[in-house]
């Protein structure tokens, strides 16, 4: 039925993004505290393990979308129970081989860092306690990946909320009460721990739930999910090194401080880059769907909205955090952060064009065009180790951050090159519905905040928000007024009736 097709999607990706926005929320409300309460220098330890734990997310959402889609395919219960015992013993194998790669790498990093601000001892009981406590998450995902293969994104997104609430509830109290790093950071890890406890506890006690049972474990199917998420997992392990050696390249040049304010810069632009991979988990399945049944209008016309909605809701975003950098670090987290306020700006600056880089990576996923993402993944994390060295000798934290955007600024055009060839759409296509309107979006925004800015200086985090917001407001309101169709925001209204069916 003409239309159904984009409600059903469009009311997973809604539902998804309620939950992330809500979260990262909660995560700035930790964050703030956490910053307030340690200081610079106890901040820049715990943004190191935090930042580690953050990567692993990255990765757990690409394998998702794996599992998701294998326990899609089981209607029979006999054959779904053989699918939700193989994913847990998955989900428990990449547990071990995360929570052993925190490990590794964080004892490294804290070795760097650690040691020239007496923190060495402290750091490594929150590593270890991370990295077990990461280990013990990833099997406790099954439950909700079970329920978002049933398309109950209600019931996730609601279990979400609980989760993210509950570690930053959790977070506000042992820094209330004083209580050591590593006990802060353990609760900071523990959020799949929650989702899963609280999806399975949200399964109504009339319906029959698939229990974890050995013996229907299957070789063949373990074997075929092991095969797609040793791919994704070695694209993780390239993120991972990305985001593991700035903060330690920045560590042993200028000292654990320097971390610290690399953390307040670098932590709102991870946020968007974890807004934008959420996506994935509700593209990657319908695009996988598309490819195999030759749908290539449909895949089109994925590819061009979706990259037109991603820009047009991040770019925007990402522009207000380059123009209010500096108020922001310093009603936020206070004055002694405010030095890391280029460094922020630059570090969002790369996503006003990169922003639908998701959308393009899930779709070749699903095309099975792996190969290209080791290529540039790797690629990636090679030339961010080379600027970032080099950089951060000459230039500090700005030097490091550069290192990030530089590359991932080269790997846009790599990657859309990729796009044109790989898949149904055109450069022109992708200029002219894709990011022509976002960039038109995101350029209003940006006048309009620097003139708020200027005109009336914010003298609060809430004065901060509110120009942001009004800004924000004015650029969607044109987005929504002279560049969606009429048939999108027919789309829109009756999502925001209903959202939930």
């Amino acid at each position: 039925m003409p239309g159904v097709e984009e409600h059903k999607i469009a009311r997973g990706a809604v539902l998804q993004q309620i939950s992330q926005i809500w979260g990262a929320g909660c995560m700035l409300v930790a964050l703030t505290i956490v910053g307030r309460h340690f200081g610079p220098t106890r901040f820049g330890g715990y943004t190191v393990i935090t930042a580690l734990t953050a990567v692993v997310a990255t990765v757990q959402v690409a394998v998702d979308g794996i599992a998701v889609r294998h326990l899609s395919a089981e209607s029979s219960p006999p054959a779904r129970g053989t699918a939700f015992s193989t994913v847990c013993v998955l989900y428990g194998v990449l547990g071990l081989l995360s929570g052993a790669l925190i490990l590794g790498v964080g004892l490294v990093v804290i070795e760097l860092i650690g040691s020239r601000a007496g923190l060495t001892s402290e750091l490594r009981d929150a590593v270890l306690a991370v990295a077990a406590v990461t280990a013990l998450g990833w099997p406790a995902r099954s439950s909700r990946e079970l329920l978002r293969a049933d398309h109950r994104f209600g019931l996730v997104a609601g279990a979400e909320f609980a989760a993210f609430t509950t570690v930053a509830a959790g977070v506000a109290v042992l820094v209330a009460i004083d209580a050591p790093l590593w006990a802060v950071t353990t609760v900071a890890g523990s959020m799949n721990l929650f989702a899963g406890l609280y999806c399975w506890l949200t399964r109504s006690a009339g319906e029959r739930i698939e229990r974890f049972r050995l013996g229907d474990v299957s070789h063949v199917v373990l074997r075929e999910l092991l095969g797609g998420a040793a791919g994704l997992a070695a694209l993780g392990a390239a993120d991972l090194l990305t985001y593991a050696l700035d903060p330690a390249i920045l560590g042993a040049f200028r000292g654990p401080r320097a971390v610290g304010l690399y953390g307040a810069a670098a932590r709102p632009p991870n946020l968007l880059y974890q807004l934008t991979g959420s996506v994935g988990l509700i593209v990657m399945p319908v695009a996988a769907r598309y490819h195999a049944s030759g749908d290539e209008q449909r895949l089109h016309d994925l590819i061009v909205r979706g990259t037109r909605y991603a820009l047009a809701a991040t770019a925007p975003l990402a522009v207000t955090l380059i123009v209010m950098a500096g108020p922001l670090l310093h009603f936020w987290l206070g004055r002694t952060y405010e030095p890391a306020a280029p460094a922020l700006a630059i570090g969002a600056s790369y996503w006003v064009v990169t922003a639908g880089n998701g959308i393009t990576i899930w779709n070749l996923m699903a095309a099975g065009k792996m190969n290209v993402f080791f290529r540039y993944a790797w690629s990636v994390t090679a030339a961010n180790f080379v600027l970032s060295v080099v950089l951060s000798w000459q230039l500090g934290l700005v030097g490091v951050v550069l290192g990030t955007a530089v590359p991932a600024l080269v790997g846009f055009f790599f990657l859309t090159s990729i796009e044109v060839r790989e898949l149904p759409v055109t450069v022109r296509e992708l200029a002219r519905q894709s990011w022509l309107p976002a960039w038109l979006v995101a350029s209003i925004v940006g006048i309009i905040c620097l003139a708020l800015r200027l005109l009336a200086p914010p003298d609060s985090l809430f004065g901060v928000a509110g120009e942001a917001a009004v800004a924000l407001a004015v650029g969607w309101a044109v987005l929504w007024r002279w560049l969606f169709s009429s048939q999108e925001r027919a789309l829109v209204l009756a999502l925001a009736r209903n959202p939930f069916v």
